[in-house]
């Protein structure tokens, strides 16, 4: 009875809210093979300056890129942080509703990939009984994490859609080349090159703190600092070594389609 009053109560709540998860009944959870992974991070594609959310294979060095909405990355962004915001965004109500009903989140997974669009299920349970709901991945991936829930991806969908990573490796940290200041770089392969329009330089994948209008922004790609080239990783670590926060010094990055001047500050 219990069960049923929890889950007619959550039922209600997701109809009064919109909310973009749907019920779809214990029937229709996920039931096929799983892979384990973690959110490495939301990061910003250089080609279409879109938001991307990072899963990589908990025991592997394979990654799933996934393209998600600003205001989706900002939530798994700050959820991944330990940031909270003054008032509860939807998956902060809907964590609070099942904890609340005596739920909760056991698992989300994403699914599979259908025409561009991704899918994931959450797996929703009390003590007697169970519920899995359809949900954007961003929506799900955003509540797991508040919820430090398990997340996974169909093992089919990894072996059709994921993306080996050098950087990634058995479960280790992914290392995006720290290189000092605040930057964590990554290089600049082939493709990201010709979408980019440049033959070299360094992809910024993150950057610490919130930078200024005229600093160096996650997406760029960093062409010189100094007036040196920045070709590598280690040439730009090289170039920032024995700099303290708030030096500073001259870059040229490509940002979208435009070669810019910066003042790259450390922090």
């Amino acid at each position: 009875m219990k069960s049923l009053i929890f889950f007619a109560l959550l039922g209600a709540l997701l109809w009064g809210v919109g909310t973009v998860l749907t019920n779809a009944g214990p029937a229709e959870a996920f039931s096929g093979e799983t892979v384990r992974v973690d959110v490495e991070g939301v990061f910003v594609s250089p080609a279409s300056m879109s938001p991307i959310v990072v899963l990589a294979e908990r025991d592997g060095r394979r990654t799933l890129p996934i393209w998600v909405g600003y205001i989706e990355a900002d939530a798994i962004r700050r959820n991944l942080e330990g940031e909270r915001e003054s008032r509860p965004m939807t998956h902060d109500l809907l964590g609070q509703a099942v904890t609340s009903l005596g739920g909760e989140v056991r698992r989300i997974v994403v699914t599979h990939l259908d025409d561009g669009t991704f899918y994931a299920r959450v797996h929703l349970g009390t003590a007697s009984d169970t519920l899995s709901l359809d949900a954007r991945p961003s929506d799900a991936i955003a509540l797991a994490l508040g919820a430090h829930a398990p997340i996974f991806v169909s093992r089919q969908l990894l072996d059709e859609e994921g993306e080996v990573d050098p950087f990634h490796g058995g479960g280790d940290d992914l290392t995006l080349g720290n290189v000092g200041c605040g930057l964590f770089c990554q290089p600049l392969d082939a493709e990201l090159a010709v979408a980019m329009g440049v033959e070299e330089g360094v992809l910024v994948a993150d950057v610490a703190g919130a930078p200024g209008d005229e600093g160096v922004r996650r997406g760029d790609v960093i062409v010189s600092i100094g007036g040196q080239p920045a070709d590598t990783v280690d040439r730009v670590e090289e170039l920032l070594s024995g700099l303290d926060a708030g030096d500073a010094l001259p870059a040229t990055v490509v940002r979208g389609d435009e070669q810019v001047e910066i003042t790259l500050t450390c922090r």
